[in-house]
């Protein structure tokens, strides 16, 4: 029997096991990859962990919801690219061969078609995705395993020979998440372009996703004479946001207000912002950006650090703000994106590579803001 290896979720809050299991076969009417590429996401922190803070001293646990057993034993890892090995004897192939280089849409959902949302492909979507739990890396197992059972094949999308390996791996997730993000921000941008001809976008957090926003809008909020901020905490973060592209860096600081730290990001209110995208995704963090938007800007939050935030209902109708929650994106966004990347080529340089092996390392390092970019884990070949 062949095998294969892969990291394992031991329990909450403890390092993951790297074993050696017999390498299971493709779904009936799925296929199996053997892994090429698997980044380290924040959100693999965050599920290991297993206490997301609800606010109000809320929290909220995978184990509990659906039991610590099946808990236990989850192969992490959703952003993944491989080349496809075998097929399922019931697959719908599309234009899929064995050996194409693809990226996989972890986000799946139930996949069932009595759902009105993963039948619209809308699955990152799906009201019977429990905490997340129905998606790939976070319950079906992931790309931290040498191979990768999938679903179904319109889960994967192609990868032109244009774009490394190590990249698209990086696609269905930290990359799809900030192209979603700069979607739902477009129309603002572009009003703001038409009203004074110029934009301004806020990142807040410059790790991997933020790196990714900058040279997404780079390109995609070119012709709208945009202006991009990036913030953060860490001065090193910074220097590589600059470098990224963006025009400015502002270092966060902790104000006693939500409207000190604005006043800081938008230089006393005379640099307010069309859009921001809130990548921490914290109370203090999401507070300040509310205050540090023009009238009729848009707030996309993607990060779950987590907590409540809290405003005045009448500021944001006297602004005309709006609030978007951004989770991830679905296959149509991703094939939109890998279209875009083909043909907008964007280096992306800030990464750190460690073998399944050393896995826990990338954990903690990550854990701590220490990687320089983003994490990735590189398989054997």
């Amino acid at each position: 029997m062949e095998k294969m290896k892969r990291a394992e979720i031991v329990n909450a809050q403890q390092p993951l096991a790297v074993v050696t299991r017999d390498k299971v076969d493709a779904p009936p009417k799925g296929l199996l990859l053997k892994t090429s590429y698997a980044g380290v996401c924040h959100t693999d922190v965050h599920f290991l962990k297993d206490e997301k803070d609800l606010g109000d001293g809320k929290v909220r646990r995978v184990r509990d919801l659906i039991g610590e057993e099946k808990y236990k034993g989850t192969v992490q890892g959703h952003e993944i690219s491989g080349v496809i090995e075998e097929f399922g004897n019931e697959a719908k192939r599309y234009d899929l061969s064995i050996g194409d280089r693809v990226a996989v849409m972890p986000w799946i959902g139930c996949y069932q078609d009595s759902c009105m949302f993963c039948a619209n492909g809308e699955n990152n979507r799906c009201d019977k995705n429990i905490a997340g739990t129905s998606d790939i890396g976070q319950g079906p197992p992931g790309g931290f395993s040498t191979h990768v059972p999938v679903p179904d094949c319109k889960y994967v999308v192609k990868v032109p020979n244009q774009i490394p390996m190590d990249v698209a791996c990086m696609l269905p997730c930290s990359a799809s998440t900030m192209f979603s993000a700069l979607k739902n921000a477009k129309p603002f941008m572009e009003m703001a372009y038409e009203r004074a001809g110029s934009s301004k976008l806020l990142v807040i957090g410059a790790g991997g996703l933020g790196l990714w926003g900058i040279k997404l809008a780079k390109q995609y909020f070119k012709n709208l004479n945009v202006s991009i901020t990036s913030t953060d905490i860490d001065k090193e973060q910074l220097r590589r946001a600059v470098a990224a592209g963006a025009d400015r860096s502002v270092v966060m600081q902790r104000k006693p207000t939500p409207e000190e730290v604005a006043g800081i990001l938008t230089e006393n209110r005379s640099h307010l912002y069309d859009a921001v995208l809130d990548i921490v995704g914290m109370q203090s963090t999401t507070e300040a950006a509310l205050h540090s938007l023009q009238n009729g800007g848009i707030l996309c939050i993607m990060g779950q650090y987590g907590g409540k935030m809290s405003f005045p209902i009448p500021f944001v109708i006297m602004k005309a703000l709006t609030i978007r929650g951004i989770r991830v994106s679905n296959v149509k966004i991703l094939k939109e994106l890998i279209q875009f990347v083909s043909e907008n080529p964007i280096k992306f340089e800030e990464v750190e590579y460690y073998s399944l092996d050393d896995i826990n390392i990338a954990y903690e390092k990550l854990e701590k803001g220490e990687v320089k970019g983003r994490a990735i884990i590189k398989h054997e070949k």
